[in-house]
């Protein structure tokens, strides 16, 4: 591999580092394609890559987003014990059969999901205290009731409820897609913490990266002893997503809640076509 493509991988993986902060996905829609069409990685290496990347870029963007106080460490713990064993599962069955199918019909469900992240209006009469990061939900019959002091000072605070039991299922099935298709899983849980759980979209971004820390590093466990991980792409990627993500992290704080469901809403549904498009030719 020459110095020019490895500067470019390093560049582009910066980028992806800032839409992974920005928007809580771990990047792996970006990469998995990047390595099979720009550099020929086989389909299957580039998943175990993919997600073995996303580990210290996760971590790295966590730690800012658990100094800025916008992490919900209950949900977030919960998600990882939820997705790890699915993580490890979906990892395994790489090799059981082809993940194309799956790919498509996951490409269509995140566009259908895209429109309605883009579109959806708040609820609980959010109003001016919203676009001060201040978001309250209504409250919902047995949920979890949080309430998160931010960093940034008064008026920056989150009350909500989260609505855990609803969004369950959904999050042990975003560790299996996470494993089998090589992405953080970010496509999945943010939009399920957003409509089904019923948290402000600042706090699901940042939870999102948190629990992805832990998706990640059990799906790349099975993939590394399975031989799906290219090493020198790993730390390509790995330290460009680094950099991007401590950009993306300072940059996500300072946007209103509906520009950022927009930007997710947009780049979810970027994500859906490419991986339709990845069903067919692979």
């Amino acid at each position: 591999m020459s110095f020019i493509s490895d500067l470019l991988l390093l560049a582009t993986a910066v980028g992806i580092g800032v839409m992974s902060a920005v928007t809580g996905m771990g990047g792996g829609f970006a990469m998995v394609p990047l390595l099979v069409l720009a550099y020929g990685v086989e389909t299957h290496l580039a998943v175990g890559t993919s997600l073995m990347a996303i580990i210290p870029k996760a971590l790295s963007i966590s730690m800012e987003y658990l100094r800025q106080k916008r992490v919900d460490m209950k949900v977030g713990l919960l998600t990882a014990v939820l997705t790890i064993p699915s993580a490890a599962i979906g990892a395994y069955a790489t090799k059981l059969f082809p993940s194309r199918s799956l790919a498509g019909f996951f490409g269509v469900a995140l566009i259908l999901v895209a429109v309605r992240m883009a579109t959806a209006t708040p609820g609980g009469g959010e109003g001016a205290r919203r676009d001060q990061r201040r978001e309250s939900r209504p409250r919902r019959p047995s949920a979890w009731e949080l309430r998160l002091v931010s960093a940034e000072g008064k008026g920056f605070d989150f009350d909500y409820k989260a609505n855990v039991s609803a969004g369950a299922l959904l999050l042990f099935l975003e560790g299996f897609l996470s494993g089998l298709l090589g992405i953080g899983g970010g496509a999945v849980v943010v939009p399920t913490y957003v409509l089904v759980m019923g948290m402000p979209m600042h706090v699901a971004v940042a939870t999102s990266m948190f629990g992805m820390v832990f998706t990640t590093a059990a799906g790349s466990v099975v993939h590394s002893l399975m031989g799906h991980v290219v090493a020198h792409r790993v730390l390509l990627l790995a330290a460009g997503g680094v950099i991007g993500g401590q950009i993306g992290a300072r940059t996500a704080k300072r946007l209103r809640s509906s520009t950022l469901r927009r930007i997710f809403g947009a780049l979810l549904a970027f994500v859906g076509v490419r991986m339709i498009v990845l069903a067919f030719l692979f």
